[in-house]
């Protein structure tokens, strides 16, 4: 009997997307716009930030027109504002774009992280510390982390959200990863929001020292250096 996969599509350009059987197709934020017919699964998630939906800029108004007469069976919506938009606002939204789903779910990112990252608080500042002299990352990329541990929540990026959630919601045995990077330029490391970087690789840093990893397979190049690959 085949082993199940799951495949979590980020927003990286051009994402390598091995031809398998999907239980399970994640789309992350602006990545809907590929789902078609030629990625195929049983199930279709699609995991966004809230600020995608209401936030004002031409990358996001970009990034929401993916969003347009799409639809899925789960849509998980990450609410970042302070004001936390309720769940009648969110669904506003949605229709306006004539987007729908079977089924909805609103967290927090301190709810998030509560029910699905597998490492404490205290595990991931301890990495911190042993990574703070790295150099591929700034000064103002190591502070915003601190802050945002400080404020109790460690925020990755709703794309290394997604790996977390397919891990431990998802009973699969195999998670593929793909559009979903470490470099400037990729899925969301653009201007303001490069601050997720370190973050993402502090989690990375754990999860390769757990037994999850066995069951993820990353097809971006910048992973693999890092010892995440993809094997058929």
């Amino acid at each position: 009997m085949d082993k199940k996969s799951i495949l979590i599509l980020g927003s990286k350009p051009d994402p390598i997307i091995p031809k398998k059987d999907y239980d399970t197709v994640v789309f992350v934020n602006g990545s809907i716009h590929l789902k078609n017919d030629k990625i195929t699964s049983r199930q279709v998630v699609h995991i966004m930030s809230s600020s995608i939906l209401f936030g004002e800029s031409l990358l996001i108004e970009k990034t929401v027109d993916c969003f347009r007469n799409k639809s899925v069976d789960e849509a998980v919506v990450i609410t970042y504002f302070p004001d936390k938009k309720s769940i009648e606002d969110i669904s506003k939204r949605l229709l306006e774009l004539n987007y729908t789903y079977n089924r909805i779910t609103l967290y927090s990112p301190e709810e998030f992280e509560q029910k699905f990252l597998f490492f404490s608080h205290v595990q991931y500042w301890k990495t911190f510390l042993i990574n703070i002299f790295n150099k591929n990352f700034s000064c103002k990329e190591k502070i915003n982390t601190a802050r945002s541990y400080l404020r109790g929540r460690v925020h990755l990026s709703t794309g290394f959200f997604s790996i977390f959630y397919a891990l431990k919601e998802k009973d699969i045995a195999e998670v593929v990863v793909s559009g979903i990077g470490m470099v400037t330029g990729g899925y969301s490391y653009l201007s303001g929001y490069r601050g997720h970087q370190y973050k993402d690789f502090i989690a990375l840093q754990l999860l390769k020292n757990t037994g999850y990893v066995s069951r993820l397979n990353f097809t971006d190049s910048e992973l693999n250096k890092i010892g995440l690959q993809y094997n058929d």
